[in-house]
């Protein structure tokens, strides 16, 4: 009887529950699509976050006692147009442009490899520098930054002082004990030569 009842009550109202059930159906649809295409949105921007360029300075060591200046692509993605403003500010002010057609990933470039970079211990010495490039989707990018050389030399000569010395007196008591020990060594086998 109840299940009588039931499909008596279906068959009246049919009609209007399979238009509730297909407005929920098709608002749940449009749910999942607006979902799946922003989904899609940050997954093309994750792809091209993943391959952009990045130009960025920094000091570079030349050998134990020179520094040069060092601008490097950084990022996963070449670089096209590179242009490069550069200033070095100290006791002479120096301003250079450098361009370039193409910088891959990982590739630089070296400046002041003449003179070592140019600093006073007393003043301070920085370079600002200015790039503006495009990634291989033709997005122009730009950036700016300073770097402080006297900072980087100061500290260096810091580290180097203290660790210069302590190392320098490691290395002469290690020399020290190893000639001690090849004595020892040679006597032992002159020891050895002479017994019959």
């Amino acid at each position: 009887m109840l299940n009588a009842l039931i499909l008596q009550l279906f068959g009246i109202y049919a009609a209007d529950i399979l238009v509730i059930v297909t407005a929920v159906l098709a608002g749940l649809t449009g749910f999942y699509a607006i979902q799946t295409m922003k989904t899609v949105q940050i997954m093309e921007r994750a792809a091209k976050m993943e391959f952009l360029p990045r130009i960025k300075g920094h000091i570079h060591m030349n050998g134990p006692v020179n520094l040069d200046f060092r601008i490097s692509n950084v990022g996963k993605g070449p670089a096209e147009d590179v242009r490069v403003n550069f200033t070095v500010v100290g006791q002479n002010t120096v301003t250079r442009t450098w361009t370039q057609p193409l910088l891959k990933p990982n590739g630089f470039q070296d400046f002041f490899t003449e003179s070592s970079v140019p600093y006073s211990r007393n003043n301070e010495t920085r370079v600002e520098l200015n790039a503006t490039y495009r990634d291989i989707l033709d997005i122009n990018h730009s950036n700016s930054e300073v770097i402080n050389i006297s900072d980087f030399v100061n500290q260096f000569e810091r580290t180097l002082s203290v660790y210069s010395e302590e190392t320098s007196d490691k290395i002469s008591r290690s020399l020290d004990k190893f000639f001690e020990e090849l004595q020892r060594i040679r006597q032992n086998l002159a020891a050895f030569r002479s017994t019959p």
